[in-house]
């Protein structure tokens, strides 16, 4: 069975209020130090599981996190006029999407944009499945009065980041800043200035990527249509559905219906590493959501991502994180 919803709003922030309630979530305790945090609990009948909504800078900026089930599957049907990129990182793959004129597609754990024209979209979240993610979106009105003389660029040119995304979603920093996001417990005005500070950052890392594209594959020159960037894709989609394997590159060319030299050339050239250091990306960013299943001892999580040896994975983690997988576990779970 199915709950469908269908709403048509101005704002981005007149969604947030009317979101929660129409997703059957109820306001729960207020958080006195800070009036600008709503936190809502699904109602029972419906599922279980909790959305934390965030309005920063007059609405501007919004956070939003999420981990909920729900009973039967919700279908939502939006059209937001306001302008806005929103910038998520999901750690579940429960969600399908879709927009006016797009096919549906499954939304996989990791980190995607949506850049919002005001079209229609559709998400649909599968019945007694986990839905977990968080979310920032950036008003056009917030970014022209606040950054876009400061960044040297148009909120048009900020648009190009569903591209930069969909070939650097595995970025660990970019993973990491979410998990900082999602774990923040500060409050009152030192949760407001940490959150505007950790979206300052992600929207930096965005900017340096759109402005210094020619760090992506430098030096490598492989022609590329669209049916080769698809196929490039399989190859990574295979990689992050068996994180524990280790394909050769033979295996990965014969998936892309490439020969294996053009394929790790053309595998550089569209995401700026070979095919088994995104590897290892993947891995690095799975690890962070491994590794907050506290039953789960770390020689567990090292093995389910493909290391023998907890002590090698340890290694290779501190390299990303600058912590320990223990001193992680200590300072954010």
């Amino acid at each position: 069975m199915s709950d469908v919803g269908w709403r048509q709003v101005a704002t981005i922030s007149e969604y947030m209020e009317i979101w929660p309630a129409a997703m059957h979530f109820a306001l729960s305790k207020p958080e006195p130090l800070s009036p600008f945090v709503l936190n809502y609990r699904m109602i029972p009948e419906f599922g279980s599981g909790y959305v934390r909504s965030i309005a920063l800078a007059g609405g501007n900026l919004q956070v939003l996190i999420a981990d909920f089930t729900p009973q039967s599957t919700l279908e939502k049907f939006m059209l937001i006029e306001e302008s806005f990129i929103e910038i998520g990182c999901f750690e579940s793959d429960s969600t399908v999407f879709s927009s006016q004129h797009k096919r549906e597609e499954a939304v996989v754990p990791g980190v995607y944009c949506y850049v919002n024209k005001a079209k229609m979209s559709c998400a649909c979240s599968e019945a007694k499945r986990p839905v977990r993610f968080t979310k920032i979106a950036l008003t056009k009105t917030y970014f022209n009065e606040q950054l876009s003389e400061r960044l040297g660029m148009s909120y048009a040119d900020l648009e190009r980041s569903d591209t930069y995304f969909r070939r650097r979603s595995e970025l660990p920093e970019l993973n990491f800043i979410f998990q900082q996001i999602r774990d923040c417990r500060a409050e009152g005005e030192t949760l407001m200035l940490y959150l505007e500070s950790k979206i300052m950052e992600l929207i930096a890392i965005v900017v340096d990527g759109l402005k210094n594209p020619e760090r992506v594959g430098r030096g490598i020159s492989v022609r590329l249509d669209r049916r080769d960037i698809r196929r490039l894709g399989k190859t990574v989609t295979y990689m992050k559905n068996n994180l524990a394997s280790y394909p050769s590159h033979e295996q990965l060319a014969k998936l892309a219906l490439m020969s294996t030299s053009r394929y790790c050339l053309a595998f550089k050239q569209c995401y700026g590493t070979t095919p088994y250091e995104y590897l290892k990306l993947m891995r690095m960013n799975r690890a962070l959501l491994l590794l907050k299943e506290r039953d789960c001892k770390i020689s567990e999580v090292a093995s389910r991502l493909g290391y023998q040896h907890a002590g090698h994975f340890a290694s290779i983690f501190r390299e990303y994180y600058g912590v320990s997988p223990s001193q992680y576990r200590r300072l954010y779970v």
